[in-house]
């Protein structure tokens, strides 16, 4: 996505109110342009243009239903080593999506229960 007449982004003219000349030693400095893209921005970073098929969804941690391992260990508090061993023992339920191990939310609750289960006896 291009900022019109943003200086930084490739393909466009740079418009004389994004620039600015009081710069001593320099003609033209791009201002903040508020672009991801452009070198004005002091967060500048490359931006990868969006796909046409690509419709960003944000999806809010109560909408979702599987969360990484790291995220599981950070939820419970715990090392992620600590947290492959609740798995390997089968303390909690997880599942693979191709490459990735995901844990559903309920899962955490349910090694929680089991785990005080197991304090208690």
């Amino acid at each position: 996505m291009k900022c019109p007449g943003c200086p930084g982004c490739p393909g466009s003219r740079p418009d004389p109110a994004l620039t600015c000349t009081n710069t001593p030693g320099r003609a033209e400095t791009p201002r903040d342009t508020g672009c991801p893209g452009c070198p004005g921005n002091p967060d500048h970073r490359p931006v990868r243009p969006m796909r046409r098929h690509e419709v960003p969804i944000p999806i809010t941690d109560e909408k979702r239903l599987l969360i990484t391992t790291s995220e599981a260990a950070e939820r419970l508090g715990i090392h992620r080593s600590t947290l492959y061993d609740l798995i390997r023992t089968r303390k909690l339920k997880t599942l693979k999506i191709g490459a990735r191990r995901m844990v559903r939310i309920g899962a955490l609750d349910e090694a929680i229960r089991l785990l005080e289960e197991e304090t208690a006896a």
